[in-house]
């Protein structure tokens, strides 16, 4: 039996190191990706108000890894194709990496209260022409 698009997500355990001057959130390692990996981007996603959400595309050919380093997150995915969803939630207090594979659609949702920071990682750079609408929400 084929894999399912939507079982290609993987949640991706991080590192957390704190002391009186802070924290030290380690997302990814070079040991945590496949072979083939590469950097295309490195970026951050900034949400101010709770229930905002930023995504709801999927990528054609580029693959991506986020982790929340501040408040708290809902990723909503969706398989464009069979219709399957799957929800995952993340906060800062536990340090995780969400990867979700080329052509499954994606959004995240700022659970709040406060502010979402989440710092994302993709093997290709930012083209238009792989970014697909899709609606993640139910």
């Amino acid at each position: 039996m084929a894999e399912r698009l939507i079982d290609r997500v993987k949640i991706i355990e991080g590192e957390r190191y704190s002391d009186e001057r802070g924290w030290l959130h380690v997302a990814l390692r070079r040991s945590m990706l496949p072979e083939e990996a590469k950097l295309g981007e490195l970026y951050v996603v900034q949400s101010e108000a709770p229930m905002t959400r930023r995504g709801d595309h999927y990528h054609l050919r580029a693959n991506e890894w986020f982790t929340v380093v501040s408040g708290h997150a809902r990723f909503e995915c969706l398989d464009p194709s069979s219709g399957e969803r799957r929800h995952i939630s993340c906060d800062s207090a536990s340090p995780q990496t969400v990867f979700i594979p080329a052509g499954l659609g994606h959004a995240i949702l700022n659970l709040g209260p406060g502010p979402l920071t989440v710092v994302a990682w993709a093997d290709a750079p930012h083209d238009p022409a792989d970014v697909v609408p899709c609606d993640c929400s139910e």
